[in-house]
């Protein structure tokens, strides 16, 4: 659900608003970040495009009407000619918007840190040159299932920084019993031997989480965050 998508009227998208806030709030009641998050990061990264659009024609261009392309949260200045009432209703939705997703996501991302403060990271032997590709094991507040992924990471250097297309695949679910040890090193072993050829000599990584999250919707977007700073550092 995205705001000001090809209707600029107010009540439309401050409906749709309070939908797209009751429902995150929701998500983030049972612990589950995602697909929420990222909704609410597209709407308020447009919001704030179009918030400051808009400052910088009112400060050096006062009262010259504009255009807008809502698709691409865009705003050009026009002749003096063109008719204005859009933008009016736009600022509304804009005022009364930005605030409120700021609010929110602020709220999601601060859930984000404290459940990610709450994970640690650990090699599952000895971590080959080669880390692009591998294996992620979750374990889940000491629970005694093991979520283990395959993942590949194709990565970006932008100005300096690291991004990465980071794509998971689950491969199975272990069940670990206390008392038996280098469950993990078991749990290696098996993938490495059932997947031979695709990964002879696998990067493996266990991320444990202290808090009980949901696997997919929270456990494992957070975990591809864990394993790119422990990978890439103050880079990623």
């Amino acid at each position: 659900m995205q705001l000001l998508n090809n209707n600029i009227d107010f009540e439309y998208n401050r409906y749709a608003l309070l939908a797209l806030l009751q429902r995150s709030n929701q998500f983030f009641n049972h612990r589950k970040l995602q697909p929420v998050m990222k909704n609410l990061q597209i709407n308020y990264d447009k919001i704030l495009a179009l918030k400051l659009a808009l400052q910088n024609i009112d400060t050096h261009k006062k009262k010259v009407p504009i255009k807008l392309d809502l698709k691409k949260g865009w705003i050009y200045s026009m002749d003096e000619n063109s008719n204005n009432k859009s933008i009016d209703e736009v600022k509304q939705v804009i005022d009364f918007s930005y605030p409120k997703l700021k609010k929110v996501l602020f709220k999601g991302k601060s859930l984000q840190e404290n459940y990610s403060s709450g994970m640690q990271i650990f090699p599952v032997g000895i971590e080959p040159a080669f880390t692009k590709e591998g294996y992620l094991l979750l374990r889940n507040n000491s629970k005694q299932l093991v979520y283990a992924f395959k993942y590949e990471m194709h990565l970006f250097t932008p100005s300096n920084s690291i991004t990465a297309n980071f794509k998971t695949t689950v491969i199975d679910v272990f069940q670990v019993r206390s008392g038996i040890e280098n469950t993990y090193h078991n749990i290696k072993y098996t993938l490495t031997k059932n997947n031979k050829s695709a990964l002879p000599f696998p990067a493996t990584y266990v991320v444990e989480s202290k808090i009980l999250l949901p696997t997919y919707a929270t456990f494992l977007p957070l975990a591809k965050g864990v394993l790119m700073n422990y990978l890439f550092g103050s880079k990623y």
